[in-house]
């Protein structure tokens, strides 16, 4: 009935498993959509957080990357194409949830509005979760992290030793 209804389910994963069963008997329940299952059968499902530096959960960053890990984890998608389906839950899943269409997506004539991480495939977003390096708005960079360098420390004779 929710694919024919068209339903989206949003599930929340951080947040979920650290509200839900708090106060049960051990051994405590985690609270979380049936994401495998609702995706499988052909619900659109994103990922999501629903606080972010609350009082209910003051560990919140918005990060998306930290809710598809968790996500992968609590309903058991760590299957190549399953983090791949992680990653769709909170970009064009998302989108699909918020009824984006012609707003979202990499399309001439949209409007380029992204982030982009160093990583080779889906599985290193999420394994290494790397820091965004860039972010557009409306084709603009907006925000950029430079990437970490690093020095190793050697002694006066290596550092004035010629090179080549």
């Amino acid at each position: 009935m929710l694919v024919q209804s068209r339903v989206n389910v949003v599930a929340c994963p951080l947040i979920n498993s650290a509200m839900q069963g708090r106060y049960d008997a051990w051994p405590k329940g985690r609270g979380i959509a049936r994401v495998k299952d609702l995706w499988q059968a052909g619900v659109n499902v994103s990922v999501a957080h629903d606080d972010i530096a609350s009082p209910f959960y003051p560990l919140g960053s918005g990060n998306l990357l930290q809710a598809a890990w968790m996500n992968a984890h609590l309903s058991h998608m760590t299957g190549e194409e399953e983090i791949a389906e992680s990653l769709r839950m909170v970009t064009t899943r998302a989108a699909e949830t918020l009824r984006l269409g012609e707003r979202y997506g990499l399309e001439v004539g949209r409007p380029a509005s992204f982030v982009l991480f160093e990583a080779a495939k889906p599985l290193e977003l999420l394994r290494l979760q790397p820091p965004c390096r860039y972010v557009f708005s409306r084709g603009r960079i907006v925000a950029e992290t430079r990437p970490a360098r690093t020095v190793v420390a050697m002694d006066e004779a290596e550092r004035e030793a010629p090179t080549g």
